[in-house]
């Protein structure tokens, strides 16, 4: 939708999408002469908002003309179901103890791997060598997909010239960093 003579425009989408039988590579025994096979497996559900809001701040007779656009969206990706009795699949094979998943009843992009032991306060138990000690234990460390997402981007027009920037921002989500893990032995 545009308004004020097209120099204000402002789009709006919503979406609420369940997708079935992705084509996945899933891992199968090896016995079978093959490391895997491809299904059309699964489903997701796909839910979310994206707005987008565009104005033209400045348009000089001059030649110099300035625009804004600022977007926002949030996305939920949830797994509804998965190939037989597959209890998750494997999205990332990830580094250093941590992988990423898609489980049946989470939403896409669980973050699996082996969580810190803890005494009675809550602290991270270190051992003797200094290391911070995990259970045998995988479990949910967190979700890779952020809360929402947004940005800002100004643009600007002079003469033939063009220049632009964009400032994003993503507002939640877990990540499993590997340089801090890999810096504990060091």
């Amino acid at each position: 939708t545009r308004f004020f003579e097209n120099r204000l425009s402002l789009d709006l989408t919503y979406y609420d999408q369940t997708t079935v039988n992705q084509i996945l590579s899933v891992a199968t025994s090896t016995a079978t002469g093959y490391a895997s096979m491809l299904l059309n497996s699964g489903e997701i559900e796909n839910k979310g908002v994206e707005i987008r809001l565009t104005g033209a701040v400045l348009d000089n007779p001059s030649g110099l003309k300035w625009d804004v656009t600022l977007n926002w969206a949030k996305n939920k990706n949830m797994v509804n179901a998965l190939y037989g009795k597959l209890e998750s699949y494997r999205i990332s094979a990830g580094f250093g103890g941590a992988t990423t998943l898609g489980i049946p009843g989470e939403e896409w992009g669980v973050i699996w791997g082996l969580p810190f032991v803890r005494n009675d306060a809550g602290k991270i138990v270190v051992g003797a060598d200094g290391i911070p000690l995990t259970t045998n234990v995988g479990a949910n460390l967190g979700n890779v997909t952020p809360d929402w997402t947004g940005g800002i981007r100004n643009a600007f027009k002079y003469k033939g010239l063009y220049f632009s920037f964009l400032i994003d921002m993503r507002k939640g989500g877990d990540f499993f960093s590997c340089s801090a893990w890999h810096a504990y032995p060091t």
